[in-house]
């Protein structure tokens, strides 16, 4: 199992900032911290495997229905949202 790594407000602040600036390397480092979470959750949601991986890559190519690279610019970090 696959143990979350600590992650702070400020740290997913600044990269959402980056990835709103178009920095492709903060999303996958985005990704790779809130993988593990997102996981957690769809196994205790859905509990079928098949699902939970499809749901897993529709929640990390997206924010709500558009891209998070196209939706970063618009977040308010100190909002959790637009």
């Amino acid at each position: 199992m696959i143990t979350p790594t600590p992650v702070s407000d400020s740290q997913i602040s600044a990269l959402l900032e980056q990835i709103a600036a178009g920095d492709c390397d903060a999303m996958h480092q985005f990704h790779d911290l809130v993988k593990p979470r997102v996981l957690r959750s769809l196994r205790r949601i859905l509990r079928d495997p098949s699902q939970i991986e499809e749901a897993a890559q529709d929640v990390s190519a997206t924010s709500g229905s558009r891209p998070l690279l196209l939706t970063a610019p618009v977040l308010h970090p100190s909002r959790g949202s637009r």
